[in-house]
C-alpha cells in the first residue's frame, strides 16, 4: 500500500483543506462526500425559478492573520469578495455564491460525490473504506463528517467515545425571493434571542444576480421545538416572522423553501484542533473542534495535515 495515501471522509471545508494540503505535500488523497456537491454546510440553493440563495454558512471572517492571508489570496472573480457591511465591518462571501469557495478549493482534488462511506475497517496496514460493494485501502482516514456520523463509523474505536460526546445543534432556514419594492429596514439583523436569529439580504451581497432575497436563520429553541417539521411546513412557519421583520406580507412573497440542518454547530468546541490515534493513521476532525466558523474548519484541516506530515 503507498504509504502516502489518505482517504478523507466529508467534502466540506476541512475535508477539501486537508486534501488540498496533503496534495501539495506530495499525497495521494481522495475525498469521499454522500451529497450532490462539494462544501458541506457552505451551500447555495438553486431553485427551478431561478433564485439563488446562501442557505448555509452566510459569510466568511478572519480571525488570524494566517486565515486572512489565505482568504485574500482567495479573492478573486469565482472564488471570494469583500462584502462591506458597514465602513468597518467587511466580511467575505462566494461569489457568484458561497459554494463557490468550496469549489475554489476543491479544484485540482479528486472528489468523490454521492459516495457515502457506509463503514470503515482497520488493518495491519492501514484502512478499509467500504463504500456498497466497494472497498478503498489507504495508508490514513480523516473523518470530517458531523460528530455523529462519525461516531457511527468509528464503532468502539477508542476515539468513538470523545467523538459521541459532542452535541451539534440544529439550525432551521428559510429561504424567500420578493419582487423588488421599498429598501427593507437592514441588510443584515443578528438577534440571538429572537426566533429569527439572523436574517439577511441575501442579494444584496456582491456579483449577485437582480432581485429581492432573504434567507432567515432560526435560533436553537425554535429549530429544536419545529425540528421534525416537514420543509414547506418550516417555510410556512418562518415566513410571516421574516416578514414582520422586514415590513411586508407573506403573500408578496413570489419564492419560499425551508431547510434543516440538523446539524449546523457544536454546543461547545471540543478544546483541540482534531483528534488521532496513537499511529497517526485515523483522524476526526471538523469546525465543531474549535468553534462555529469557517475558519476553525480550516484551522482543523491544517492541524491534521501537519500531523500527518509530520509523523
Amino acid at each position: 500500500m503507498d504509504r502516502k495515501s489518505v482517504g478523507i471522509i466529508g467534502a466540506g471545508v476541512t475535508g477539501l483543506t486537508v486534501a488540498r494540503l496533503l496534495r501539495q505535500a506530495g499525497y495521494k488523497s481522495v475525498v469521499f462526500d454522500k451529497g450532490r456537491a462539494p462544501g458541506g454546510r457552505v451551500a447555495t440553493r438553486f431553485s427551478r425559478q431561478g433564485h439563488v440563495i446562501d442557505h448555509g454558512a452566510q459569510y466568511i471572517s478572519a480571525q488570524s492573520p494566517v486565515f486572512q492571508s489565505v482568504i485574500t489570496g482567495a479573492v478573486s472573480p469565482g472564488s471570494l469578495a469583500a462584502w462591506e457591511l458597514s465602513p468597518t465591518l467587511t466580511r467575505y462571501v462566494g461569489v457568484p455564491s458561497m459554494v463557490a469557495y468550496p469549489g475554489h478549493l476543491a479544484r485540482a482534488v479528486d472528489v468523490h460525490l454521492n459516495s457515502e462511506v457506509t463503514a470503515i475497517k482497520q488493518a495491519h496496514d492501514g484502512w478499509t473504506g467500504v463504500l456498497g460493494a466497494d472497498e478503498r485501502k489507504f495508508a490514513r482516514l480523516v473523518l470530517t463528517c458531523p460528530p455523529a456520523q462519525a461516531a457511527r463509523l468509528l464503532g468502539n474505536h477508542t476515539l468513538a467515545a470523545a467523538v459521541a460526546g459532542v452535541r451539534m445543534l440544529p439550525c432551521l432556514t428559510l429561504m424567500a425571493a420578493f419582487d423588488d419594492g421599498p429598501p427593507p429596514p437592514f441588510t443584515t439583523r443578528r438577534a440571538p434571542d429572537n426566533a429569527l436569529a439572523w436574517i439577511a439580504q441575501d442579494s444584496a451581497k456582491p456579483m449577485r444576480p437582480p432581485g429581492m432575497r432573504f434567507v432567515a436563520q432560526a435560533n436553537v429553541a425554535y429549530s429544536h421545538a419545529h425540528l421534525e417539521a416537514e420543509k414547506p411546513d418550516i417555510a410556512a412557519m418562518m415566513l410571516p416572522l421574516l416578514c414582520d421583520a422586514i415590513g411586508c406580507a407573506p403573500g408578496e412573497a413570489t419564492y419560499t423553501a425551508g431547510h434543516r440542518w440538523r446539524y449546523a454547530r457544536g454546543d461547545a468546541p471540543l478544546g483541540q484542533a482534531c483528534l488521532l490515534d496513537d499511529a497517526f493513521s485515523l483522524f476526526v476532525a471538523g469546525d465543531w473542534c474549535l468553534g462555529a466558523r469557517v475558519e476553525s474548519a480550516w484551522e482543523s484541516g491544517v492541524a491534521v495535515v501537519e500531523a500527518i506530515v509530520g509523523s
